[in-house]
């Protein structure tokens, strides 16, 4: 009795199975002539230490939806019932394109190379990962691989586990620092002040651009360039007398204009919004502000879309400003006709930096002496120096769509801190009087970014060469980013600082070939990444391979951290060699809050860079994040450079401030201290998970949204962006496609099982979107919380949504 082929024999649990046999099960589900002329493949995918059925069918050209899912499904069971198989995959394409034998037979092995590689081109795809990965839900983590914590599981919540110590090399450098002549002064507005009466000349900012585009610019930004760098102009610089002399201004025309009520006035510090481009008219609406007592907001500037406009109107309310000071382009836009249907709620008063001469003028002259229009600006290092809205505004992001319903957001900013921030960028970097600074950052994200565009040279004196990352994404080309490149190359620069805006567009756009070698960054000692997250290891190493032709040190691309309770938390030191900025921890036991050393080739390795030194005076420890303990733990920093106002009773208990992000402290080898290697955020990490494979359930792990997102644009390359939320102990993917609609569903199987293989977590909803659907704020970062509210709301619009239930 011949049973069958050899080829076509599937085991399954240790069991075997004739293909044949499933075949002619799937042909016998009503109704009969569903398949088209017969037309089945049935194979097995290894996963998980087990074969996995997969049955691809050819449908007929008259079949509905409807009829697809029943007869689906009726697939399904008989299969269950009759051969006790669950099947993983059922994929129905359409008529006549799976390939033939010569004899007219499916050839099963072209169609298994199809769908493992993500050309199938289903037109339906219904997976059953639940049901078929069920002999899998105890699998366990190898124990070479995990071993057992040394922490006391009972411990307390707030138990420092580790802790760095500020060294005393950084001690003597802060009061060397701070008692020499370039930081004399507890507040951003002194320290203008002394600099334009010591140091009037001095430079302070100029703002670069592409030389193709500088005469499209506006305002004083587009003055006529002095010199050329290759394809980066580089404008009019801006000293520190001419700075004080507008803001002056500025704060004139800001007393005049806010005719502040008595009920305005018993605000502490009001708030007033600055929306200019980035250039001196930006850095005069900020001072000046300061100087009139005012808080300033700094705000990206509207576009003419409606979208653009509305978020910044939302953006205004929602920071309970008292007023706008808006450079002249965008006064314009804001007081066109044609804006303010759009302008909802109504802007407060708007004040055009352009009339600040005739204002301050015109107040000079009066001389009223009004006590209502004299706001004297704030001297005590506790006030509030500026309010840092850390990237919020943005038009994709709807948790401002009711205004004055909720608290107003931003972070109060102090004297202290900002100053701090300046200081420790002065000892990494070594700044000096007249020092060039090349910097290629997004100010309006806030945070360090903002602190080195706007604040950094005047409180150190150096030069800030600024090439705003937010032109580089309208550009067609990267000639901005080349540019900017060849302008460290040319001046020959010590150090240098960018954001990741800078890295994503060079690796997207620029290849090995293109990056001319007449210029050399063997004179680079430090590019630092700018970061408010895990630092992003994949990019960083593909930038590095980029610059090779160029000279880059290996280990001059280095990495910051910085959040919200202090916006200088690391900056990387100087001495750490490129082996040592990073370690390789195990997948499986980072979800259990244990680091564990592997290779950099093992198959679960994770890549986790050294966020860089802590900053003087500054004291970081890890807090347990759970009752059983782990190497994981919640950064906690104690340190002047935080932003809450430091009182005497604060002082003398000593209190960490939480920054709201995990991560551990190891010792490296060739590092004097031990170092910090940040993980990921608390609010963002996924737990209590249902449809886990790994041992214990979901309820004990703690995943990842960046390492679940990387392994998913990873398995396609059609996938360009990702992001996963939980809903309901549910993970829900949505992936970015660039390709055909038709082709959209191939992206469905093969995410699953690189979530399955990978991390052993099932993707319990796929939703296939167009690229740009993600919502992002001025940072960057991904708004998961504002998808998963669109995709509850029925406001997302995708192309295809997959319920592996």
């Amino acid at each position: 009795f011949v049973c069958g082929t050899i080829a076509t024999q599937l085991c399954v649990a240790k069991r075997r199975h004739s293909a044949e046999d499933i075949i002619a099960t799937v042909l016998a589900v009503e109704p009969l002539k569903f398949v088209y002329r017969g037309r089945i493949a049935v194979f097995a995918q290894p996963l998980l230490g087990d074969d996995r059925i997969v049955v691809v069918a050819e449908q007929r050209p008259d079949a509905s939806d409807s009829r697809c899912h029943t007869w689906a499904c009726h697939v399904l069971q008989a299969i269950e019932s009759i051969h006790q198989l669950s099947v993983y995959c059922l994929a129905l394409v359409p008529a006549n394109p799976l390939p033939r034998g010569p004899h007219g037979s499916v050839e099963t092995v072209t169609v298994r190379d199809l769908y493992s590689a993500g050309r199938l081109r289903p037109c339906r795809v219904l997976m059953c990962p639940q049901a078929a990965v069920a002999d899998q839900l105890q699998l366990l983590i190898d124990d070479a691989n995990n071993p057992t914590s040394d922490i006391d599981n009972n411990s307390d919540d707030s138990k420092s586990v580790e802790s760095i110590e500020p060294s005393v090399s950084d001690r003597s450098s802060t009061s060397s620092s701070s008692a020499g002549p370039t930081l004399p002064c507890l507040t951003l507005t002194d320290a203008l002040r002394w600099r334009a009466s010591r140091e009037p000349d001095t430079r302070l900012l100029s703002v670069c651009t592409d030389a193709s585009s500088a005469s499209d610019t506006d305002g004083d930004s587009s003055a006529d360039t002095v010199d050329i760098v290759a394809s980066c102009s580089v404008g009019e610089p801006l000293t520190a007398q001419g700075l004080l002399k507008r803001a002056d201004r500025v704060a004139s025309l800001i007393r005049t204009g806010l005719q502040l009520t008595a009920q305005q006035q018993a605000l502490v510090s009001p708030i007033v919004a600055v929306a200019a481009a980035p250039g001196p008219d930006l850095l005069a609406g900020l001072f000046g502000a300061m100087l009139a007592g005012c808080v300033p907001a700094v705000m990206r500037p509207p576009a003419p879309a409606p979208s653009s406009l509305s978020a910044f109107a939302r953006l205004v309310r929602a920071a309970d400003c008292v007023g706008v000071v808006a450079s002249q382009p965008v006064a314009k836009l804001l007081k066109a006709k044609s804006s303010q249907p759009n302008l909802r709620p109504p802007l407060p008063p708007l004040l055009e930096l352009d009339k600040a001469k005739k204002v301050a003028e015109k107040a000079a002259a009066s001389d009223s002496g009004d006590p209502n229009s004299k706001l004297a600006s704030q001297t005590d290092p506790e006030s509030a120096a500026y309010l840092d809205l850390c990237g919020a505004g943005s038009p994709q992001d709807d948790s401002l769509q009711t205004p004055g319903s909720s608290a107003p957001i931003g972070v109060r900013v102090t004297h202290r801190a900002a100053m701090a921030a300046c200081q420790c960028l002065q000892t990494r970097c070594d700044l000096q009087l007249g020092r060039d600074l090349p910097a290629c950052v997004d100010l309006y994200s806030g945070g360090m970014a903002f602190i080195v565009a706007c604040l950094a040279s005047v409180a150190c004196g150096h030069h800030t060469l600024l090439m705003p990352a937010g032109a580089l994404s309208l550009e067609p080309s990267a000639s901005g980013a080349a540019g900017f490149l060849q302008m460290l190359a040319q001046r020959s620069v010590r150090d240098a600082l960018c954001g990741y805006e800078l890295l994503d567009r060079c690796c997207a756009r620029l290849q090995p070939e293109s990056v001319k070698q007449k210029h050399s960054l063997a004179n680079l000692r430090s590019l630092i990444v700018l970061g408010t997250d895990r630092p992003r290891a994949e990019l960083l190493a593909k930038f590095g391979r980029l610059l090779v032709p160029l000279g880059l040190s290996p280990t001059a691309l280095r990495c910051s951290f910085g959040c919200r309770v202090n916006p200088c938390l690391t900056l990387p030191a100087t001495d750490v060699d490129a082996d040592s900025a990073a370690i390789y921890a195990d997948a499986r036991a980072l979800r259990q809050d244990r680091l564990v050393p592997v290779d950099s080739d093992s198959p679960n390795a994770v890549a986790l860079l050294q966020a860089g030194q802590p900053a003087p005076d500054a004291r970081i420890s890890l807090a347990t994040p759970s009752v059983r303990g782990g190497d994981v733990g919640e950064i906690l920093v104690r340190s002047r450079g935080n932003v809450e106002p430091l009182t005497a009773a604060t002082a003398a208990a000593g209190l960490s401030a939480r920054t709201g992000y995990l991560g551990v402290i190891r010792q490296v080898d060739s590092g004097p201290a031990p170092a910090l290697f940040v993980i990921g955020a608390v609010a963002d990490c996924l737990t209590g998970l249902s449809g886990c494979c790994s041992a214990g359930g979901g309820t004990s792990l703690r995943y990842y949204p960046a390492d679940l997102e990387a392994t998913v644009v990873r398995c396609h390359p059609a996938i360009v962006d990702c992001a996963v939320f939980a809903c309901d102990s549910l993970l829900a993917v949505v992936m970015e496609l660039s390709c055909r609609e038709s082709d959209a569903l191939d992206a469905v199987p093969q995410a699953t099982t690189a979530l399955l293989r990978d991390h052993q977590l099932v993707a319990s909803v796929l939703i296939v979107c167009d690229p740009g659907a993600i919502p992002a704020n001025g940072r960057g970062e991904k708004l998961r919380s504002v998808l998963r509210d669109r995709f509850l709301s029925d406001r997302l619009d995708p192309v295809y949504v997959a319920y592996n239930l």
